[in-house]
């Protein structure tokens, strides 16, 4: 069962994201999710990120980790893989 808050953020973000072809369709309504309770994503400084992950797991969030990083601007905003 997939929310329709999914679709549409679907629809608002495909022409400035894409998903890599090995990204099948339930991975892609995951990162779609509608459902969330923020906090989920934060931008850190590389120089920054060892000690920002440590004080979350100190905090009791030990499945802070590292998902992406920013790039120089492409064709698209985001890139999915």
């Amino acid at each position: 069962m997939y929310p329709g808050g999914r679709l549409r953020n679907y629809e608002f973000i495909e022409k400035s994201c894409h998903f890599d072809s090995s990204v099948d369709y339930n991975h892609k309504m995951l990162v779609l999710d509608a459902q969330t309770s923020g906090g989920l994503l934060m931008a850190v400084k590389p120089k920054d990120v060892d000690g920002v992950i440590d004080e979350l797991k100190h905090l009791g969030y030990p499945k802070g980790c590292i998902v992406g990083e920013v790039l120089d601007r492409n064709k698209k905003s985001v890139y999915i893989h």
